[in-house]
């Protein structure tokens, strides 16, 4: 049973397990578990980490008094990704790939829980069906999993969804309608619980002279509008892309007074997408976080369309951080976007491109920012990373006790 000891921590030995965590924020998807990290790092005992790192140092590495990082290299598979330019992380970051790769974390996995008694194991990402197997080796400690969102993009995708996440003790569903979609695909509403992902609020906050200091840089007027779209995030493609040149380019027909910058991160630029680009149109590649927060604070809107038929979203970890900059979001009625848009309150889910348009045209020409106060207010209030990391450690607690 866990128990605190005289500092109040919780006795507590925790095994997380993914691909591309790095003990700073970067260009890739695990800025959230590196915040929840920070925040759990004075709260329990011990904080093991296993990820899969191509480009970084492997074995194993001491960063704090409780914190151990594992590099493990991927196996890798050549396979065109559409959305990576970088060669490394197509080859890495694809289903075969990722497949492969399981079997080397699985036997690392069980080194590492054997050898340091860890308490609880959990995946921050899946590595499909073949996860399945952990039936037959199981591990000490008890596992959960986070299931982040549903894109049903090819054939046979609920039954390897289903199959990845039949070994785990709990489901932890990034939402309610993805809760609801795994109670309908046959999995026991008992053993899921639904923990959002989280932002620290205290660190992101809008920064007058950084939105001052990034339009200067970039030449645009200090009175211009800017609608920001980036890319590409976990659940967005190239017709998001396509779909949201097409608002910019009807929106520009309107007015003259906004400037719309396309940022891809620079392991997703390509040169053709510049033949997008013209006058009001800005298309370019970040190559740091910094980078990104710098554009976030200058911008006015986010626009952000998912279109993939059936699809749910986080949402996206992206969104809650420009929303905690202050900037409301505009996308199509995904599920699980409701979760954290309020339709006309700190941003707009519409139904078609007419009403894309017409909502980024409202918020450009309004001078009343009550949306962007009500849009890092639902952050701070909603999705603050000490909330989230208070959840997850009464899940985990609750599983050793029980």
């Amino acid at each position: 049973m866990n128990t605190l000891n005289c500092l109040g921590v919780i006795k507590l030995k925790l095994l997380m397990v993914g691909s591309r965590f790095l003990l700073k924020r970067h260009e890739g998807d695990k800025n959230f578990w590196l915040e929840l990290v920070e925040e759990l790092k004075s709260k329990i005992e011990e904080i093991h980490i296993l990820s899969l790192n191509s480009d970084y140092s492997k074995g194993k590495q001491f960063y704090e008094p409780n914190i151990w990082l594992y590099n493990l290299s991927p196996t890798p598979f050549p396979i065109f990704e559409r959305r990576f330019s970088d060669i490394k992380l197509a080859s890495t970051n694809n289903y075969i790939s990722k497949s492969l790769s399981f079997i080397k974390i699985l036997k690392e996995v069980r080194k590492i829980s054997y050898n340091n008694d860890i308490d609880i194991v959990h995946f921050i990402d899946n590595y499909g069906p073949i996860m399945s197997f952990m039936k037959l080796v199981p591990l000490k400690a008890p596992s959960t999993v986070s299931a982040i969102s549903y894109h049903p993009r090819y054939f046979g995708y609920d039954l390897f969804l289903k199959l990845s996440l039949s070994p785990f003790k709990t489901i932890v569903a990034s939402s309610s309608s993805f809760m609801h979609k795994l109670v309908e695909l046959g999995f026991d509403k008992n053993k899921i619980k639904k923990i959002c992902w989280g932002v620290n609020t205290l660190k992101i906050k809008p920064k007058l002279e950084l939105r001052e200091d990034t339009r200067e840089q970039m030449n645009i007027n200090p009175e211009s509008k800017i609608v920001l779209w980036s890319g590409f995030l976990q659940q967005t493609s190239l017709q998001d892309f396509f779909y949201s040149i097409d608002v910019a380019n009807e929106i520009l027909k309107l007015t003259d007074e906004c400037t719309f910058i396309f940022c891809f991160k620079h392991v997703h630029f390509r040169k053709e997408y510049l033949k997008y680009q013209s006058e009001n149109i800005k298309i370019i590649s970040t190559g740091t976080n910094e980078d990104f927060i710098g554009l976030v604070n200058a911008s006015d809107v986010f626009i952000c369309p998912v279109l993939v038929k059936d699809s749910i979203v986080a949402p996206p970890l992206t969104w809650l951080e420009v929303m905690a900059y202050g900037i409301p979001v505009v996308t199509n009625d995904v599920k699980g976007a409701e979760e954290v848009i309020q339709n006309g309150i700190n941003g707009y889910i519409t139904k078609s491109k007419e009403e894309m348009v017409k909502r980024i045209l409202e918020i450009i020409t309004n001078e009343d920012r009550r949306l962007h106060k009500h849009a890092r207010d639902s952050i701070s209030h909603n999705h603050d990373i000490k909330i989230i990391a208070n959840e997850y450690l009464h899940l985990w607690n609750e599983l050793v006790r029980g």
